[in-house]
């Protein structure tokens, strides 16, 4: 169709219509998208996230004080901060998002296919940074702010209209809040992503302070119950960390992208310890279990930049265990097969942890690229309501034997577990059961529930 009308219309009529078009859907000031054709992009997203169950966003961005500005300015100067705020924002956002001048001093932004909320609010911070530096006309310098609605797909009405108008109803929320000048339109998420921002800003200042240690967990043989390894975990000192799930913490960490960060000022900590352990009858040569998590197992220059850490600490590569979830396995066999082989070319062990349905990859594995597998604390617990789990456990423990594989049993809190897994085949066990090393302690004092 589009080949026949070609040939029908003259050119210079084809030109003339896609001008108008332009017009018709485009700001002539800023170029952007108007309410129109923002419009149409959200019944559009509206149709495609109710089928594909996506979320989407909407963020409506006032430039505040506004109508003060346009007042002491001419139209020029007014419409030069206007175009160069555009630029800024474009610069904030992927190519598939889509921003819009919607009225005077109000832009709109529709983000399709947010993973999370944490993407929405790293939109925001990306905007409020841009606004630090001053906007240039004509060798003068004027500084703007600007206050953000925001609204997510999904909620209760679906229509372009009820979305602009929640997304303005938020904004103008937003002018009466102290501290932050963005607003979600729903109430309960609003307080829920304050929350994660305040705890976010938590770890990063315990990180910057150094509010945390590395405390070190015991590995025993089962036969002969001998120290073999230590774990490594992170204990935070700060009182809204201190008690909270390490694991829980560690995704904050992943989604904040500090994780390849601290994963090497970890590494870096581990290095001091066992050079200081190296003259230690008991933990002279025991290596020691780090956890990846999965930038730093996604990141391809994290094998030879680990091999960098250690090498710069005197540390022999396998004195380290890199500990690799299962899940994270399973999200990209191939990609994890690479990764593995690449940390054993550069010396490092490798541990799988949460070990359950390893059949699905540990066949594609050549052999010796995995050193241990560690069982998934969930089915060790079972053993107190049926014995009958103590199969599974075997059945586990049989595949790595038979893959040459170490095992470790995770999880025995109690004396009943321990004895019942004196009968299997495991190399090493861990739980609540023995004692957690504490770092900086030269004896071994009683830990907390371990982290796995």
């Amino acid at each position: 169709m589009v080949a026949i009308a070609k040939r029908l219309v003259p050119a210079h009529k084809i030109s003339l219509l896609q001008r108008e078009h332009f017009k018709a859907t485009h700001d002539p000031v800023t170029g952007l998208l108007n309410q129109i054709a923002l419009d149409e992009h959200i019944e559009q997203q509206l149709m495609v996230s109710a089928r594909y169950d996506k979320s989407f966003a909407l963020l409506m961005v006032e430039l505040d004080p506004y109508q003060e500005f346009v007042g002491i300015n001419s139209k020029i100067t007014t419409n030069a901060v206007l175009l160069d705020f555009a630029k800024r924002i474009k610069c904030c956002v992927r190519r598939t998002d889509t921003v819009a001048r919607v009225e005077s001093n109000v832009f709109s932004i529709l983000l399709p296919d947010i993973q999370n909320f944490r993407n929405v609010v790293k939109v925001v911070e990306n905007i409020n940074h841009q606004l630090l530096d001053p906007f240039l006309v004509k060798d003068a310098q004027y500084v703007v702010n600007a206050v953000i609605g925001i609204e997510v797909f999904p909620n209760k009405e679906k229509t372009h209209k009820s979305f602009s108008e929640n997304a303005f109803i938020a904004m103008c929320r937003a002018k009466n809040i102290t501290g932050r000048n963005y607003v979600f339109y729903d109430d309960d998420l609003d307080q829920s992503v304050c929350r994660r921002i305040s705890l976010e800003n938590s770890i990063r200042e315990a990180i910057e302070q150094q509010e945390y240690d590395i405390h070190y967990l015991p590995v025993n043989s089962i036969r002969g119950n001998e120290l073999s390894y230590v774990q490594a975990d992170v204990a935070w000192h700060s009182g809204q960390l201190r008690d909270m799930d390490p694991d829980t913490i560690n995704e904050y960490i992943e989604t904040m992208e500090l994780s390849k960060l601290f994963g090497d000022i970890q590494l870096s900590m581990i290095c001091q310890k066992l050079t200081h352990w190296e003259h230690d009858i008991e933990f002279g040569n025991k290596p020691v279990l780090l956890a990846l998590g999965d930038s730093r197992l996604n990141d391809q220059q994290t094998p030879s930049r680990y091999k960098k850490i250690v090498t710069a600490a005197g540390v022999a590569p396998e004195r380290i265990g890199l500990v690799i979830k299962e899940s994270q396995i399973l999200q990209d066999i191939e990609f994890a097969q690479h990764q593995i082989r690449a940390f054993k070319q550069e010396g490092f062990k490798v541990i799988i942890d949460r070990f359950c349905c390893g059949l699905a990859y540990l066949g594609k594995f050549s052999p010796g690229m995995v050193d241990m597998i560690r069982l998934d604390g969930e089915i060790v617990s079972r053993l107190d309501e049926r014995i009958e789990w103590l199969c599974v456990v075997e059945g586990l423990i049989r595949i790595a034997r038979q893959l040459n594989i170490q095992t470790i049993v995770d999880g025995i809190d109690n004396d009943f577990q321990y004895q019942t897994l004196l009968n299997v085949s495991a190399d090493y066990w861990q739980g609540d059961y023995v004692f957690i090393l504490s770092n900086g302690m030269e004896t071994p004092v009683a830990g907390n529930k371990s982290t796995r």
